[in-house]
Order: C-alpha cells, then sequence, then structure tokens
C-alpha cells in the first residue's frame, strides 16, 4: 500500500450495541465481503496470545500487524492502550491521555489496513466509550451501524449466562440510553440502526440496506460466512462454531421466567418501546 494511501484517514465500520446484540453475526457477515475486514472487538487484542495461536495464518498476520505498527509508531505494542476506558475512567482522563488512545488505535487501524489491503475495517468492541474516543480522531472515518435486539432476548442471554436479570438489564439500558446521546453527534449518513431480528430473518435486504450504507456493492458471498477466513478478536463462541445456517434466535420468550419478563415491562419496556419492539405480547 503507497504512502498516500496509508496517511489517509481509516474507513471503520463500528457495531455499537449491547451484550449479545449478534454482533458476532453481524462481523462474520461483514467479513465475507472483498473490500472488508471484521476485526470483532479489536479493542480486546492481546498480541502476545495471538503468537500463541493454534491458527498459524492468523498468528502471521497479527505478526506482521505487530511489526507494522512498531515501524510506524517507533513505540512496542507493550505500551499501547487500545482497551476502551470504563464510564468512570473516561471522565477523569485527561486531553492528553485521550489523544494517546487514539493515537494507538489510529496507529493500529492503519497497521491492519496496510497488512491486510482492505480498505474497511470491522470493530465490533460495542463499546460507547470507545466509539466516544473515537469519533474524535482525525485518522479514523467512522460509520456506525447501532445493531438493536429486544431487550428482553439481551436479558434472557445474561440470565442464563450469569444467572443475572440485573446485570443483562442495566448494560441493555445503558447502551441503549448512551446510543441515544451518542447519534446526536453523528450526521444520519453516519449512522444506521439495523435490528438483530431483520437480518437474521431476511439477511440478504439487511445486508445490502448496510452495503448501501458503507458505500460498497452486496456480494451474495457474504452470505457464506463460513466460507472466510476469519481474523477477529474475541466475540462469543459462535466464532468457533460450525452452523453456518442464519435464524432468528427467540429463546427467550421460552426461557425468561414470567417474573423476569414482569420486571422487564415495568423498568424497560419505555425504552424497548423507542427501538421499536412491541412490548405487550411477545412479538
Amino acid at each position: 500500500m503507497n504512502s498516500s494511501i496509508n496517511n489517509k484517514a481509516v474507513e471503520v465500520v463500528y457495531i455499537l450495541g449491547a451484550g449479545h446484540c449478534g454482533s458476532t453475526l453481524l462481523n462474520m457477515l461483514l467479513n465475507g465481503h472483498s473490500k472488508v475486514l471484521g476485526l470483532s472487538e479489536i479493542d480486546t487484542i492481546n498480541f502476545e496470545r495471538l503468537s500463541q495461536s493454534d491458527n498459524k495464518s492468523a498468528a502471521e498476520f497479527w505478526h506482521q500487524v505487530r511489526e507494522q505498527y512498531v515501524s510506524d509508531l517507533g513505540e512496542t505494542v507493550e505500551l499501547a492502550r487500545f482497551k476502551h476506558p470504563s464510564a468512570s475512567e473516561l471522565r477523569k482522563w485527561t486531553a492528553a491521555e485521550r489523544n494517546i488512545y487514539m493515537k494507538h488505535n489510529g496507529c493500529l487501524f492503519r497497521s491492519i489496513r496496510a497488512v491486510s489491503g482492505k480498505i474497511i475495517l470491522v470493530d465490533s468492541s460495542k463499546s460507547w466509550q470507545r466509539l466516544l474516543l473515537l469519533a474524535e480522531s482525525n485518522d479514523v472515518s467512522l460509520k456506525v451501524i447501532h445493531l438493536v435486539r429486544d431487550g428482553r432476548a439481551i436479558v434472557n442471554s445474561y440470565h442464563v449466562k450469569y444467572g443475572s436479570f440485573r446485570v443483562g438489564f442495566l448494560r441493555w439500558l445503558s447502551s441503549g440510553v448512551r446510543a441515544l446521546l451518542l447519534k446526536n453527534k453523528f450526521l444520519d449518513s453516519n449512522w444506521l440502526q439495523v435490528g438483530y431480528e431483520k437480518l437474521t430473518a431476511d439477511p440478504t435486504e439487511e445486508l445490502k440496506a448496510i452495503c448501501s450504507f458503507i458505500g460498497i456493492a452486496f456480494e451474495s458471498a457474504m452470505l457464506d460466512f463460513r466460507a472466510h477466513a476469519d481474523l477477529g478478536i474475541g466475540g462469543n463462541r459462535m466464532r468457533s462454531q460450525r452452523v453456518a445456517t442464519i435464524r432468528v434466535d427467540e429463546g427467550w420468550k421460552c426461557e425468561l421466567p414470567w417474573k423476569e419478563k414482569l420486571k422487564f415491562l415495568i423498568c424497560g419496556s419505555w425504552l424497548n418501546r423507542i427501538y421499536g419492539y412491541r412490548i405487550w405480547t411477545n412479538k
């Protein structure tokens, strides 16, 4: 990649959302495009762990990224801050700390683009704090996909995984409210809301709309998301599964106890309604 291209802002599609919103699936679908590289939860990157990966092609790719990063920035990756700060930490950060974060992540994105040759990178870290910081960076040209899902499904996923209604509800609530506030910082042309249920019910049409938003042509190969090399970081166990069928997961309708459904109705129905979900039925 020539120097003029490498100095351009990196085109990044950022997937914003709550945990268990379907970001791993969307990242893998976008990764199937010839011009796109899905990075999944890139803010959790650990180069040392990647170097020990059984996936030799992935280990080699990230080794090259590391070398490119060190060459471009003149600093070791051990000094880098890629992980987003907590909300309380972010409030205390100085302008200098924010600039360092943006510098490190901007260089990481440029290094990945240089090594991969892809023109668009997908960051599905989902964190609103990370999005807020990246939006201030001159190194990144952002398009935001706000991936929404019925809050009851997200609460159910946390209930199944951790046995807690409170944890899932508060994380869903915080993510949803922050997204409403963050949207005002972006032009309509740079923000797209996508529903998990629509994506999984009709992936072709939703991907066509997403590709149009990003500025690329839809490719049918995207639907065969297991056929493409997956170099992403983190994500849920779906990345290691072999199932390639896309289907709507509405297990919450049977799995979520009625007491939790009632709690959600009382505490979260207002936000669920804002995002287009009917609350008096199971639809």
